[in-house]
């Protein structure tokens, strides 16, 4: 379904979803964990199975946090100089479902829209960056809260 819609964007390379979050990581964990250890080794095991999913490797997270449907982001691309030219971004959705926009840079009238729901793993690679920015919209909406987990690889600049 996902990549039917982006197909009609003319997104056809570079979105990819993994979705059930409490099966993306069940493999990494025993049925019994203490909470303590949870706690302290998440993240790690998140960005392990992050890596193992989409098979790249990553160095980076950024985690946003949307209270409610008054905390959006606005139209933007992940092109920073540091990502290289064509950065590979896992981003994972925690928590409420929120839309997620995809929108073609010169193509404007060319927008996808998807809904990202608690555990989706979007995968954005290939020229996504350079040819679509993308956004969370703000709503009017009663929504929970919802954490967004970015991971991607940071180069070291030039000459460092």
């Amino acid at each position: 379904m996902v990549g039917e819609k982006l197909h009609a964007v003319g997104a056809h390379y570079g979105v990819t979803t993994y979705t059930d979050y409490d099966r993306f990581l069940e493999h990494d964990m025993d049925a019994v964990i203490l909470a303590n250890y949870f706690h302290e080794h998440a993240p790690f095991a998140i960005k392990a199975r992050v890596q193992e999913v989409t098979g790249h490797e990553f160095n980076s997270v950024l985690l946003n946090l949307y209270r409610d449907g008054r905390d959006g982001m606005g139209w933007h691309a992940d092109d920073e100089p540091e990502l290289g030219r064509e950065p590979v971004i896992a981003s994972l959705s925690l928590g409420c479902a929120r839309l997620f926009k995809l929108r073609h840079r010169r193509h404007r009238n060319q927008v996808c829209t998807i809904a990202l729901q608690h555990g989706d793993l979007l995968l954005m690679a290939g020229g996504t960056q350079h040819n679509y920015v993308h956004a969370v919209p703000k709503t009017a909406r009663p929504m929970g809260e919802r954490i967004n987990l970015t991971l991607r690889r940071v180069r070291p600049p030039a000459g460092t």
